[in-house]
C-alpha cells in the first residue's frame, strides 16, 4: 500500500489505535445514503435505479454538510486543479496480487479461469497477479511462469 500511495502522490494518515474519534466519518457517509437514498425505492432495472441514484448524489452533494462547513461539489471544483491524472492501468498491475488456495488438483482459479501449477503447490496459497493477456502465480516470493490467460480482453 505504501508503494501505490508514492506512485499516486498521495501520503497515508494512520489512526491511533482504539481511538475512534481519530477515524474521521468515511463511514458516515454511507449510512447518509442507505437512511436518505434506499428507503421506498422503487425501479424497473439497474439503469433506472442508477440514475435515480445520479439525481439523488448531485441533490445531496449541493447541500451545506456539516463537516466541511461548505457544499461537497463548491470543495471538489476549489481542490480540482490540485488533483493529477489516474496513472495508466499497466502502471498498477504490481499491486494487484490476489491470494487464491491451489486446489488438490493443482489448480489456480481466477476471473472464472483455472490455471495449472506444479504439483508441489497443491493446498497452498498462491499470490495471483493478472496482466494483460497473461497471469503470474507467486508462490512465497517465488516467480512462476507466466500463464496465457486464453479469455481476451478480461481487464
Amino acid at each position: 500500500m505504501a508503494d501505490l500511495a508514492i506512485l499516486l502522490g498521495v501520503s497515508i494518515k494512520l489512526c491511533r489505535v482504539r481511538r475512534p474519534e481519530t477515524k474521521g466519518k468515511v463511514e458516515r457517509g454511507i449510512r447518509y445514503a442507505k437512511e436518505n437514498f434506499r428507503p421506498a425505492k422503487t425501479f424497473s432495472d439497474l439503469a433506472d435505479l442508477n440514475e435515480q441514484a445520479l439525481i439523488w448524489s448531485s441533490h445531496a452533494n449541493n447541500r451545506i454538510h456539516q463537516s466541511l462547513c461548505m457544499i461537497p461539489n463548491e470543495a471538489f471544483l476549489a481542490e480540482r486543479p490540485q488533483l493529477g491524472p489516474l496513472p495508466e492501468r499497466e502502471s498498477l498491475y504490481g499491486f494487484e496480487k490476489r491470494i487464491r488456495k491451489v486446489t488438490a488438483d493443482g489448480f489456480v482459479p481466477s476471473a472464472g479461469v483455472k490455471y495449472g501449477v506444479p504439483w508441489k503447490y497443491s493446498r497452498s496459497q498462491v499470490e495471483v497477479l493478472p496482466k494483460t493477456r497473461t497471469v503470474e502465480i507467486y508462490s512465497n516470493g517465488e516467480f512462476g511462469p507466466p500463464r496465457v490467460l486464453w479469455r481476451p480482453g478480461y481487464l
